[in-house]
């Protein structure tokens, strides 16, 4: 959302145009996102505390209006990168704990597994279409 907010400082018409097409279809998954776990995880005991939000928004702000459409693909990139292995980390360690027998019930961790890994993979790729996007500003 901070990249959104920086783009009126993106003075070349067709760079803010490609650079708002990229956020908006970035922020549409990460809503949905957050909207799928919100069904899954209704225990707020097990929801992060990490403040996401206020810590994105200075992140894409910042790197947006310091650098442009190149450093919020630099940026996202990076982020995506962390984000894939955190992704990556709680995946296999849901999966030992399903193995093992200590997540009941079963199907309901399956259901919570199979929404890490489709996230994963929307990061993945919005990981790559950063890479891609920053080669080509």
């Amino acid at each position: 959302r901070g990249c959104q907010a920086a783009l009126p400082r993106i003075r070349c018409p067709e760079e803010r145009a490609s650079l708002e097409c990229f956020v908006r279809e970035h922020v549409a998954a990460e809503e949905a996102h957050l909207a799928a776990m919100s069904e899954v995880v209704i225990a707020s005991a097990e929801r992060s505390w990490m403040p996401a939000t206020s810590f994105g928004w200075c992140l894409g702000f910042a790197s947006t209006a310091a650098r442009g459409a190149r450093g919020m693909y630099v940026t996202t990139h990076a982020v995506e990168f962390f984000v894939e292995e955190h992704y990556g980390d709680q995946i296999q360690r849901l999966t030992s704990e399903i193995d093992d027998g200590s997540c009941a019930p079963r199907e309901a961790y399956e259901q919570l597994l199979a929404l890490l890994r489709g996230a994963c993979a929307d990061e993945v790729h919005h990981k790559e279409d950063a890479a891609a996007r920053a080669a080509a500003a």
